[in-house]
């Protein structure tokens, strides 16, 4: 394969727009999931270290979310 096909390919793959949705929907779900870790990891904090009004509030609001599950 010469720099001109090279090119001619790397032109095509711009273009398609298919390419471009996928890549924005793999990027979308990796940052969903780091966020979704995040915030995992921030309750995880505030229930061994947060204070006891934090700590009310974090176990209502994982009733919160069982509830609403069912």
């Amino acid at each position: 394969m010469d720099g001109r096909d090279r090119r001619a390919l790397v032109r095509e793959i711009l273009r398609d727009k298919k390419t471009w949705f996928a890549s924005f929907l793999v990027c979308w779900a990796a940052a969903l999931q780091a966020h979704i870790n995040w915030v995992k990891k921030q309750d995880t904090f505030i229930d061994k270290f947060g204070t006891p009004e934090q700590k009310e509030a974090l176990k209502a609001k994982h009733e919160a979310a069982e509830e609403s599950a069912h």
